[in-house]
């Protein structure tokens, strides 16, 4: 397994994904327009963007976005950021991973943040924060096993459930 930037090799694998609730959350891309347009749907993913939340806080920080792929097969991405502006220190963090809804329980999203924190380190991270919301047990054991602990949980009033803020020391 890998992470790799988007490569249109894996392009029905990736298409495919959205059948089953896989979403990227950043673009109204739809399979069709990405299957004709791989380059311009590549651009839309990994373009910076400024969006705001209901708290007014800017979500505009530079990230990375790559695949994580096995063998043909897309399973799902990661997004990384080595700078966090004051919207990332509450939620999002350094990055996150997301893995396509029919591979998840089978230890990709282990090996996904394990793969991301090979890549924290190479950006001269000593330190990384993950975030999931308080319900997401599977995702909170994603972060422990790969050595993150518990900071702190917060409550926002934009936000409707309960933000865990994990760091990983790298």
């Amino acid at each position: 397994m890998k992470l790799i930037h988007p490569n249109i090799k894996y392009l029905d694998s990736y298409t495919e994904s959205f059948s089953d609730g896989f979403s990227i959350g950043c673009c109204d891309d739809t399979v069709e327009f990405i299957k004709n347009n791989f380059a311009q749907h590549v651009k839309n993913i990994t373009t910076l963007r400024t969006t705001w939340n209901d708290g007014g806080l800017r979500n505009d920080m530079p990230y990375q976005r790559l695949w994580l792929v096995k063998d043909d097969k897309f399973i799902g991405n990661v997004i990384l950021r080595k700078d966090m502006n004051d919207f990332h220190h509450i939620m999002g963090g350094n990055g996150g991973y997301h893995i396509r809804n029919s591979e998840q329980g089978k230890g990709y999203g282990t090996v996904a943040l394990s793969l991301m924190i090979e890549k924290f380190k190479e950006m001269g991270l000593k330190k990384a924060m993950i975030t999931c919301n308080d319900g997401n047990i599977g995702s909170a054991k994603v972060i422990e096993k790969n050595g993150g602990f518990l900071a702190d949980k917060i409550n926002v009033s934009w936000c409707d459930y309960t933000i865990c803020r994990y760091e990983i020391a790298l």
